[in-house]
């Protein structure tokens, strides 16, 4: 009994990891493990985009978008900064523009910053959780820019396929906890 309830307890924490993670950012561009700069050069001017998504859940959700670093070269172009992203979408543009200096010199790197933070309304006795992403990438300045390569798709996993993934962890781990359940029983 204890199993089935540590089984229980385990398979409903994963649910909840999985709503919790209900909305998100993702750009063309970021830092970290197999980074992927923004390569301009002197004098030149980018517009990029970061995408919003809702994918799971019940309700809509504002992001207010701010950048936090690079401001020097980096703006958010759209008139409002207050993105409203209805439940299942997943192509709410925020669109940057990166403008380098002519004075830039070749090799430069500048770090861009951007945070994305979810604007929660508040009734009256409740009680909402809100949640903030930050994006950086960096933009290095080169002679002239390289071609954009298209991202093999085997590189990045979806919100779709982590879901997918999480659901069969769970689905796993029920039908162990059932299994288990029924060995025991059969030992009694």
């Amino acid at each position: 009994m204890k199993q089935m309830r540590t089984y229980l307890a385990i398979g409903i924490f994963l649910m909840m990891v999985a709503s919790a993670a209900a909305a998100g950012v993702s750009s063309e561009y970021w830092k970290g493990a197999n980074e992927k700069p923004l390569y301009v050069s002197p004098g030149e001017t980018k517009d990029i985009s970061f995408t919003l998504q809702n994918m799971v859940g019940s309700d809509d959700v504002s992001f207010k978008a701010e950048i936090i670093n690079g401001s020097s070269i980096a703006r958010i172009i759209d008139t409002n900064q207050v993105y409203a992203v209805p439940i299942g979408t997943k192509d709410t543009k925020v669109n940057i523009r990166i403008s380098i200096p002519q004075s830039a010199k070749i090799g430069d790197r500048y770090n861009v910053g951007a945070s994305f933070s979810t604007l929660t309304g508040q009734e009256s006795g409740q009680f909402k959780i809100g949640s903030a992403f930050e994006e950086y990438f960096d933009v290095i300045v080169v002679e002239k820019a390289p071609e954009a390569k298209a991202l093999a798709a085997s590189t990045i996993i979806s919100s779709t396929t982590l879901y997918i993934i999480l659901g069969c962890l769970v689905l796993i781990i029920i039908i162990i906890a059932v299994v288990v359940k029924k060995k025991s029983r059969k030992q009694i």
